[in-house]
């Protein structure tokens, strides 16, 4: 590949304008100049050129706000860049004076030199013995302000290191932003049941703070404050405040609940001074308003203001509005995931909420133009697609069979010309939102939103999510866009993929929602180059299993794992990252295999009286072929442990990786004993006789 066809950033930078000429880069007499705000980062460059080239470089604090690198005795005359006004903005340069980058505060110097370091590996070539380097001038700055990346530490929890290793990669990718649900592995002082045996300790917590800071980001800390707490109320200690029983959710009208999480909040604005936000959940709180106690609340203030009867919305946004008004007086901003509004109908109680206030809307599977939309809890079509494509809609529910108010109301917010067909996507209430005065996040999902038993998300569906919310977010004035990675459905349910599975998913919202404009091909074009190491196999791979998703048929997955053999990646990161598509590829020809096996024998289990199924030569080859699965199993087990343990607690490998196909060994043990226990009848038959 020519200079000229070479992309060499990602994401991609807004304007590049290349010039005639290089700067010839001495061995010796390197200087760095630096300014107090550009310092951290001056000392990356410093060390990463010192690792990569084995210069010997000094490093210097300016009385500019710059990072320049020079040769020690050039005319330090300073120059004065374009730089754009955006907070992150910045913009640099290569010259015969060396190498230049101006910015406006901390993170546009980082990006500024993660921007050069990529000109600089895929743009340098040696010339008589010295590293030539062309000149070039930049400018950039990101579409969306707050590009976030989930944390979730319920399952699949890894070592620090991995985390650590994590916050970089991301940094690279110009991620700013971290939503950390820290479950149980925060070592909470107050509250000292919850945390988990050999959860993080507060020395790790500490130093993956550190981390944040050095890379420029921003931690909302995320804390469940209704439902999904089973993480707490699976302990006995506090069994008390179980809605109806349930350990899912905390009662709202038990007065130890917003204690509880008042311990919690306290602490986590104690370990996180600089972040602005609280995510305080309050999603899917299925059980509102069930037990004795909150009926009892319901009737008591429904008398006392007077009136007949009050609804668990009621219920809801009094304890949801307790919580946040306490987040408001630790002088955060509280955040919260916006389903229970448009599920229960009261978007327009929002309002109600204290002022600051933002909703964090999440949808999964929406990439624009939809044939269904979500409300009350649930997704609605029109009837006519039971004509046009039944299979083309989630549910059987019907637009056509809700009440004409509400009709009106969906009609009013989804309708773009195609009604009742299409609108203009799943969550149309951000507008709403944004009409009552609310600041408004978006979330898409890079991993962890389709099923509890898989390895590997839909690549595809993945993708288009992340790329929609980019640019949704962008031309709806969002905040921002936080890409969730979710590692179990709940807390008692199994993990679900892997961190490192959803690496592709997590790249593209990043390089869209830096660069809105950039496209799929283009998207998969600068990865392919500049991740892939320009070898097309790996995506042909992915596409390969993303077929496999969507026909259910195992020979995707096997020529997938004939693609990935010829990957042979040279960073370590993209080693590991191919490693475990193989694992997944394999994973998934394994489900479909097993599953046809298994209804190949099954049937032995139906009791066909006087039949000889002992000598039955298709039973046979049916449980050869089925133990021959079982064995593959084992295999790909112990493969799949010795790949994880390299960055995960063995315990917390164990879990996931003997949970996976765990379902067919079951199914498969209890055909093998109906048919062990049928041999034995029929060779006791034949012994009579």
């Amino acid at each position: 590949m020519s200079k000229a066809d070479k992309r060499p950033f990602f994401p991609e930078v807004k304007q590049v304008q290349q010039n005639p000429g290089a700067w010839i880069i001495p061995e010796k007499g390197l200087v760095i100049y630096a300014g107090a705000n550009a310092m951290q980062a001056a000392k990356f460059m410093k060390e990463a050129l010192t690792e990569s080239c084995s210069w010997d470089i000094q490093l210097v604090e300016d009385e500019y706000e710059r990072i320049l690198l020079t040769c020690s005795g050039v005319d330090m005359q300073h120059q004065i860049l374009d730089v754009p006004q955006e907070a992150e903005g910045y913009a640099c340069s290569v010259s015969e004076q060396g190498m230049l980058i101006q910015a406006n505060a901390y993170r546009g110097f980082l990006y500024g030199w993660f921007a050069m370091e990529q000109w600089l590996k895929a743009m340098s070539e040696e010339k008589e013995g010295k590293l030539a380097l062309p000149y070039v001038t930049c400018r950039d700055w990101p579409d969306v302000a707050v590009r976030g990346h989930h944390f979730d530490f319920k399952g699949s929890v890894p070592l620090m290191s991995y985390v650590q290793e994590t916050m970089e990669r991301l940094a690279r990718l110009k991620i700013n932003t971290l939503l950390i649900e820290y479950e149980d592995q925060f070592p909470y002082a107050s509250i000292p049941h919850v945390h988990k045996k050999n959860g993080y300790t507060s020395a790790e917590i500490r130093d993956m703070l550190d981390y944040v800071e050095l890379y420029g980001m921003e931690v909302i800390p995320f804390i469940q404050c209704l439902g999904h707490v089973d993480y707490m109320l699976k302990h006995q200690e506090y069994a008390h405040l179980r809605e109806d029983g349930l350990t899912f959710q905390l009662c709202p009208c038990h007065p130890g609940s917003l204690e509880l999480v008042k311990k919690m909040i306290d602490e986590i604005v104690a370990w996180h001074p600089a972040s602005r936000y609280i995510h305080i959940g309050v999603d899917e709180a299925m059980a509102l308003g069930r037990c004795e106690r909150c009926q009892g609340w319901l009737q008591e203030t429904a008398s006392a203001r007077g009136r007949e009867d009050r609804s668990k919305v009621d219920l809801f946004i009094d304890y949801v509005s307790q919580v946040a008004d306490y987040v408001v007086s630790k002088g955060k901003k509280p955040m919260l995931w916006d389903d229970m509004f448009h599920s229960e109908k009261c978007v327009y109680r929002l309002k109600e909420l204290p002022e600051g206030t933002a909703i964090c809307s999440w949808s999964y599977y929406d990439n624009g133009r939809s044939n269904w939309v979500w409300w009350a809890g649930s997704y609605y079509s029109s009837k006519q697609w039971l004509e046009k494509d039944p299979g083309a809609i989630p549910k059987l529910n019907w637009l056509e069979d809700l009440p004409e108010l509400e009709q009106d109301k969906i009609r009013a917010y989804w309708d773009a010309g195609e009604y009742p067909l299409y609108g203009t996507n799943n969550i149309p209430w951000i507008r709403e939102y944004q009409e009552l005065g609310v600041e408004v996040f978006g979330a898409s999902c890079a991993r962890g939103a389709d099923h509890s038993n898989q390895w590997f998300a839909n690549q595809n569906e993945r993708i288009e999510n992340v790329l929609f919310w980019a640019k949704y977010a962008k031309d709806s004035g969002l905040s921002g866009v936080i890409s969730s990675a979710w590692t179990r459905f709940y807390s008692l349910s199994p993990s679900i993929e892997p961190w490192e599975t959803g690496w592709l998913p997590q790249a593209a919202h990043a390089c869209c929602a830096w660069q809105t404009s950039t496209s799929r091909d283009d998207f998969e074009a600068l990865w392919t180059y500049l991740y892939a190491e320009g070898d097309p196999n790996l995506l042909k791979a992915i596409h390969l299993m993303e077929q496999g998703v969507n026909s259910l048929k195992s020979h995707y997955y096997f020529a997938a794992q004939l693609l990935l053999h010829q990957c042979e990646m040279k960073n370590p990161q993209m080693q590991r990252y191919v490693a475990f598509l193989k694992s997944a590829a394999k994973f998934s020809e394994l489900v479909i295999l097993l599953d046809i096996a298994l209804r190949e024998v099954e049937w032995v289990m139906y009791d066909l009286t006087n039949q000889p199924l002992g000598s039955d030569v298709i039973i046979q080859r049916g449980m050869k072929a089925l133990d021959g699965l079982l064995a593959d199993v084992g295999k790909w087990e112990q493969h799949a442990l010795a790949i994880c343990s390299d960055w995960m607690l063995r315990s917390e490998a164990e879990e996931m990786v003997m949970s996976k196909l765990h379902p067919f060994k079951v199914r498969a043990q209890v055909v093998k004993k109906h048919r062990s226990g049928q041999l034995q009848v029929e060779a006791e038959t034949l012994e009579v006789r």
